[in-house]
């Protein structure tokens, strides 16, 4: 495509008048002109008692290396350049490991679209509220003044800008046009399709809501993952013996109590509902920082399934189980001593260190 600079137009023309600017401007007959799109679009305010549009349109035209090389000398015209998007990388694969995404503010949201596109099912932590709950206790504070910490116009899906006027504006280069790329899913989330050519783009207060939950519907539909109300305490960063340093984690201040926690990852890893939860083993690990509680509970209705977490899930037998397969110690241990004291029938709190083989 060719693109075109600077060609201004009356305040009130129609796109037949603009299509005809094109035309002259390249000195095209019309059969010529095969497609016709607004990059951006201004106004010229110099004579403010003449105002103007001023354009800038990337055009389909017959012969377009032809024409180039006729319009070389006017720099109005030149080659558009390519604005697609291109993914850093990308798996159809389904990794166990999921990337997680800290915060669903406008950076956490791209970040957790980008690598749902890109297929690796990203995990996104959110220590607010989902958008609508979030908009009626940020109304609760601003008409009422209940303030709930953790769901405010600081905190929730969203981020501070949805309950902004919607504009958008960056100072930044952007030679790659990424930016591009946002606005691109902006109007496919439900932004009017003008914000991707006028010069100062405004999206409107009242659509922001519905825009976020179609982008967070947009991510679960390629297999991504939220958790609201999960709040990240810490980074968990692993030191090498080179001084390289490894990111294996966060630790969540979720409010739970141990037992609902176990029953929350059950879940989230089995779909299985557990109850009668009793603290069974706990493992202290200290050359990676960590103490691991695991439980005995008794499985509802016998149902579980593939959770987010996981990607096969069964029941097994004594005879059955892989124990050459278990990756975790805590968990071969912990089976070993479910066995031997299902025998006895008695079943006592097992508490361990677990030290790294020398």
């Amino acid at each position: 495509m060719l693109r075109l600079t600077e060609l201004k137009m009356p305040l009130e023309h129609s796109p037949e008048e603009l299509r005809a600017a094109v035309l002259k401007r390249l000195e095209l007959p019309e059969t010529d002109l095969l497609q016709l799109q607004i990059f951006r679009r201004g106004v010229d305010a110099r004579k403010p008692d003449d105002l103007k549009w001023i354009y800038t349109l990337d055009v389909r035209v017959r012969q377009e290396q032809q024409h180039l090389r006729r319009l070389k000398k006017d720099r109005r015209v030149s080659q558009t350049p390519d604005m697609r998007y291109r993914f850093v990388a990308q798996t159809a694969e389904v990794r166990s490991e999921r990337p997680v995404v800290i915060g669903m503010g406008p950076a956490g949201m791209m970040a957790g679209l980008i690598l749902a596109q890109a297929g690796f099912r990203p995990l996104i932590l959110e220590r607010g509220k989902i958008v609508r709950e979030r908009t009626k206790d940020t109304f609760a504070l601003w008409r009422k003044g209940i303030l709930t910490p953790e769901s405010n116009v600081q905190f929730g899906e969203g981020g501070a800008g949805t309950f902004s006027d919607g504009k958008l504006y960056s100072r930044i280069q952007d030679p790659k046009h990424y930016g591009r790329k946002v606005l691109e899913e902006f109007v496919k989330a439900g932004a009017p399709e003008e914000i991707l050519y006028v010069s100062k783009p405004h999206i409107g207060t009242f659509r922001l809501v519905s825009m976020v939950e179609s982008m967070r519907a947009a991510i679960e539909a390629l297999g991504g993952t939220y958790r609201f109300q999960s709040k990240v305490a810490d980074i968990l960063v692993d030191a090498g013996a080179n001084g390289s340093r490894r990111v294996r984690g966060v630790a969540l201040e979720n409010g739970e109590t141990i037992a609902e926690g176990a029953a929350r990852e059950t879940w989230e890893e089995a779909e299985a509902n557990v109850r009668d939860l009793q603290l069974y083993t706990v493992y202290n690990i200290p050359y990676i920082s960590q103490v691991y509680m695991l439980h005995r509970a008794e499985l509802v209705e016998g149902r579980f399934g593939v959770g987010v977490e996981s990607l096969e899930c069964r029941l097994f037998s004594e005879d059955e189980i892989p124990w050459d397969e278990l990756a975790f110690p805590s968990v071969k241990k912990t089976l070993r001593h479910y066995f031997e004291d299902r025998r006895s029938g008695h079943f006592p709190l097992h508490v361990e260190d677990i030290r790294p083989r020398s």
